[in-house]
């Protein structure tokens, strides 16, 4: 019982990060950081439990290939799914007006910020959406919520710069 009890915390933790926006690679420094307090990882591999060394390239992958693995096979597949049933039989019983939110549109984007995810509607990734919020709103034009406008010159003109070096060749790659 305890063993799934710190299954279902952890994949609370994971999914509060992961709907939060949390880049990958902090959520990916709080799990090293979680098992340096804990002082051992399981190894899947070996199947065998192991010392944690945060200097072992072997284990650090262990670690991100887990997690990675966990947002796209647990979070963005199994949960996003049960969330849709669920929302679309409350649909069928309450009608849509009434359901509320859906929740798995919020997991699978990894956000509930509805601006996040109509930039990642158009093909930016989560990390850039996320600073194209925070820093470059203006060049956004929406109505109704729904994204209908985007300043592209300027925002690209605008992000360039030593802070955003590889977010501007990134969204140089997707605009240009």
């Amino acid at each position: 019982m305890v063993k799934h009890k710190n299954r279902l915390q952890y994949f609370a933790v994971l999914m509060f990060s992961w709907m939060q926006s949390t880049p990958l690679n902090m959520m990916i420094m709080h799990v090293i950081g979680y098992y340096k307090r804990k002082g051992h990882i399981w190894d899947k591999n070996k199947n065998e439990k192991l010392v944690f060394d945060a200097q072992s390239k072997y284990q650090i992958n262990l670690i991100i290939n887990d997690l990675i693995s966990d947002i796209d096979n647990i979070l963005r597949y199994k949960i996003k799914n049960y969330f849709q049933n669920y929302y679309l039989l409350v649909c069928e019983k309450a009608g849509k007006e009434t359901a509320g939110e859906n929740w798995a549109e919020y997991v699978e984007y990894g956000t509930t910020d509805r601006i996040i995810i109509e930039l990642q509607n158009i093909g930016i990734p989560r990390h850039l959406s996320t600073i194209i919020k925070k820093d470059f709103l203006e060049y956004l034009t929406f109505e109704d919520g729904a994204l209908v406008d985007i300043d592209i010159d300027n925002l690209i003109k605008h992000i360039d710069g030593d802070k955003y070096k590889e977010e501007f060749k990134e969204l140089n790659a997707i605009f240009v």
